[in-house]
């Protein structure tokens, strides 16, 4: 499927018109080969480039891969999300390659501190994703979308989901317009949150994300990320494991938890870190008929 080069819109524009229909979109690794034409199959509302922090990263942002990879999606048509890991980077270098981003035509932008609540970095220029997002606010207004991450079993340095929605609550403050929540095991666990961000009057937009699960090891990597797992989803996994039904069973609880959130009438969208798994998650997208609930772009 061909798609026709055009302006990236801003997510909250997407959204705005969603109507009945919902955002379903794919997470893009440009360390790893991507595939254009089953990327272009899938037709994901977005496309978002994760981006691997390194302090030995190029000075020259136009040589890093998530860079060279939004350039060339955007020039395929596709609306684009790039994370944005802060920690490493100097606010000069930092609105250079906003700069950049901007003429190249990205629109959204994922603000994360990166590098894990343990690294402590001296010096260091964007200390919290706070403080990236304020950074962009007061150097870009309102030239792009703002996505912060959001952790239903919440983030390793909280220590309650109190704090967590404190936090929460001042990057929505500070500017950010979406949240993108970390994977999980089960539907419920999302629908938890987004009411529990309700009751502390966050009300932007919540995208879900969520891992395909292809090995018994994607469960273990949910559970060591995590506060609290869902038990019952994981024993389960584990006994399909021993049964060596580990890959059908990742797959099958995969559909039943993006059925789940499609069919819930507050969903706004589904995000899938795929892990460039595209012709799985165009696989699974077709069994669920994932475009009875999509978002037609041309109409945006």
């Amino acid at each position: 499927m061909l798609r026709t080069p055009g302006p990236n819109k801003k997510l909250t524009e997407i959204i705005d018109k969603l109507g009945d229909k919902k955002l379903i979109s794919c997470e893009v690794n440009p360390y790893k080969t991507i595939d254009y034409n089953i990327l272009s199959i899938i037709n994901p509302s977005f496309c978002s480039i994760i981006w691997i922090a390194h302090p030995s990263d190029s000075k020259n942002p136009k040589c890093l891969p998530p860079l060279i990879v939004s350039k060339e999606l955007i020039r395929k048509g596709f609306v684009v999300l790039i994370h944005i890991p802060a920690i490493f980077y100097t606010k000069e270098w930092m609105k250079n390659t906003l700069l950049l981003l901007k003429k190249y035509g990205v629109r959204n932008i994922f603000a994360m501190r990166g590098g894990g609540p343990w690294l402590k970095i001296e010096n260091c220029a964007f200390p919290f994703a706070l403080d990236f997002i304020e950074f962009i606010k007061n150097e870009f207004g309102d030239c792009f979308d703002i996505v912060t991450a959001g952790f239903p079993h919440i983030h390793p340095a909280s220590r309650c989901m109190e704090e967590e929605m404190f936090f929460l609550k001042q990057k929505v403050l500070a500017g950010a317009s979406l949240i993108c929540t970390q994977a999980c095991m089960s539907p419920q666990r999302y629908f938890n949150y987004r009411q529990i961000c309700t009751q502390y009057a966050i009300d932007i937009p919540i995208i879900f994300g969520l891992l395909i699960f292809t090995k018994f090891n994607d469960f273990k990597r949910i559970k060591k990320m995590c506060s609290s797992i869902d038990t019952s989803i994981y024993i389960k996994a584990k006994s399909a494991r021993k049964k060596n039904r580990s890959k059908q069973y990742g797959r099958n609880w995969t559909k039943e938890i993006i059925e789940q959130l499609l069919n819930d009438d507050l969903t706004v969208g589904v995000h899938i870190f795929t892990q460039n798994h595209f012709e799985l998650a165009k696989n699974i997208l077709r069994e669920i008929s994932a475009d009875d609930y999509k978002v037609n772009m041309k109409k945006i």
